[in-house]
């Protein structure tokens, strides 16, 4: 059973001529097709075996640095450093693709912009030739990435979330704006199916995690990825599989909440590699304690784990404030676990479910959201009740470990899209329709930097659109399109096709070809 695709899914697919039926040699080893931005995504983490980078006519390629990823014109990766044969090491840009004949396709050949490239790496090998060449006839070599990827790529896609990678853009009002003027009813239509699509788009990846894993552990993976804040997402993944869902269970059988809480602190904050660097001795007494309890549950525990474990490498603290530091977020992870437990978070998901269904009415569906927040909310409790990081000084009131701001983006883009998903793999089409119509009365959550250049581009305004924006569903609208049209046309506003679903709002097409 496929999950089901969305109106605005299909529109797009026939507008932008992108069909799911394409070459063998564009599919991953399943059958899921892939953007050039999740191809940038794996080089730019360095997601591949560096021992089996050869460029396709046989030469070994040493990555020395991936290069910073290029937020305006050229080539996708600049000053990256590579090393290509037995030649000397080169600073110099590389270019990111899903086959290798997009360099022609793109016209980069005829480019001068592209001409110092080093690189055309690509997802796969689909052109004759082994090399490619720039404006001036010069080659350049390429490098065909799937066969240095030794996880599924379907595993590697579902374990990145595209849009926190680097971005920026100039913001400037794009054509869609004029399209839009007289057309605010259109917009809205059209910014609204692009939404629900935004949401199904969460809820389908969490389906094909669902192909391998059971529900409770996609579902237990998900609200842990929740955790971390945007740098630190893929490791709160990455601890969630070395503290998994069992453990978490067990603990939920067999010890009270309070005790299940420390337990599962000490898991996490050891499994994380960061709490071996915390310096028990210089702390006052109420954090030595803590440690020490800590130290014991982490040495009774630690046997009941799979490795391996994270390093403090694996985490970012740069650019984070305190109140958002991995190890509260653990705290904050492991107070909701003791508190609620998998299955009483399996069941909030069901209930959920039913009471939406039985309800309509926009009010009743703010009540219903007010009070899953408040389930979501956790208090600072126990050691952090007044403290914000281990060892830092005490106060009077800590802020909660997850405030009503975090447990409303937990709600809608986590528990919202897991019910979606529970929907499609029940064939539940009510429930579906309902999770859609519960999102479309959602509040929005802080503006996402995308929304603002969005905002800017479709509005022409920093504050334009304010009442159309007041709704989550149209924000999470912008983010969509900008990922299906404006990150592939930022740099040629002309050829985007949004105008054109701007123009025919209600009026577009669902089972034809592409609007005319």
């Amino acid at each position: 059973m496929e999950f089901g695709k969305s109106r605005y899914y299909e529109i797009r697919e026939k507008l932008l001529f992108v069909s799911e039926a394409r070459p063998e040699a564009y599919m991953t080893r399943k059958y899921v097709p892939i953007p050039e931005r999740l191809v940038r995504c794996i080089w730019y983490d360095q997601r591949f075996n560096k021992n089996k980078l050869f460029t396709m006519d046989g030469l070994p390629v040493k990555v020395f640095s991936q290069g910073e990823w290029n937020m305006t014109g050229g080539p996708d990766f600049l000053e990256a450093m590579v090393q290509i044969g037995d030649a000397d090491p080169v600073k110099a840009p590389v270019e990111i693709h899903v086959r290798s004949s997009d360099w022609h396709r793109h016209g980069h050949h005829a480019n001068s912009e592209f001409r110092d490239v080093a690189l055309n790496i690509s997802m796969w090998h689909d052109d004759p030739c082994a090399v490619v060449y720039n404006d001036l006839n010069e080659p350049i070599a390429q490098v065909e990435l799937c066969g240095a990827i030794d996880e599924e790529l379907l595993d590697v896609a579902s374990e990145i979330d595209m849009e926190n990678y680097p971005f920026a853009s100039s913001s400037r009002v794009g054509f869609c704006h004029k399209a839009m003027t007289g057309r605010e009813a259109n917009a809205a239509f059209v910014l609204e199916l692009a939404g629900q699509e935004r949401l199904l788009g969460k809820a389908r990846r969490y389906w094909r995690e669902l192909l391998r894993r059971p529900f409770a552990d996609v579902m237990y993976r998900a609200v842990m990825e929740s955790m971390g804040y945007r740098p630190n997402k893929q490791a709160f993944r990455r601890l969630a599989a070395c503290v998994p869902v069992d453990v978490v269970r067990s603990l939920e059988r067999d010890a009270a909440p309070e005790q299940s809480a420390i337990i599962l602190e000490a898991l996490l904050f050891g499994a994380s590699g960061l709490f071996s660097n915390v310096p028990v001795d210089a702390f006052d007494r109420e954090t030595a304690d803590y440690c020490q309890a800590l130290a014991a549950n982490w040495a009774a525990h630690e046997n009941s784990l799979a490795g391996p474990f994270l390093h403090k490498k694996d985490w970012t603290h740069r650019g984070v404030r305190p109140a958002n530091f991995p190890l509260r977020r653990m705290a904050a992870a492991a107070h909701l676990w003791a508190r609620l437990g998998v299955r009483g978070m399996e069941r909030r998901i069901i209930a959920l479910g039913e009471q939406i269904k039985q309800e309509r009415d926009p009010e009743a569906h703010r009540k219903i959201l007010s009070s899953l927040v408040e389930d979501l909310h956790q208090p600072a409790e126990g050691y952090w009740k007044h403290r914000i990081s281990p060892g830092g000084a005490a106060t009077e009131s800590a802020p909660s470990l997850i405030g009503k701001s975090h447990a409303l983006s937990m709600a809608l883009n986590v528990i919202l899209p897991l019910l979606v998903c529970r929907a499609g793999r029940q064939g539940d089409a009510e429930l579906r329709e309902a999770a859609l119509h519960f999102f479309g009365s959602a509040p929005r959550l802080d503006q996402h930097q995308i929304t603002r250049i969005m905002r800017y581009r479709l509005f022409g305004d920093v504050n334009g659109g304010r009442e159309l924006l007041r709704r989550e569903i149209i924000q999470q609208g912008l983010i969509q399109v900008f990922f299906d049209f404006c990150d592939e046309n930022v740099r040629d506003c002309a050829r985007c096709r949004f105008p054109e679903l701007l123009r025919l709002g209600p009026e577009l097409p669902l089972g034809g070809g592409a609007p005319d």
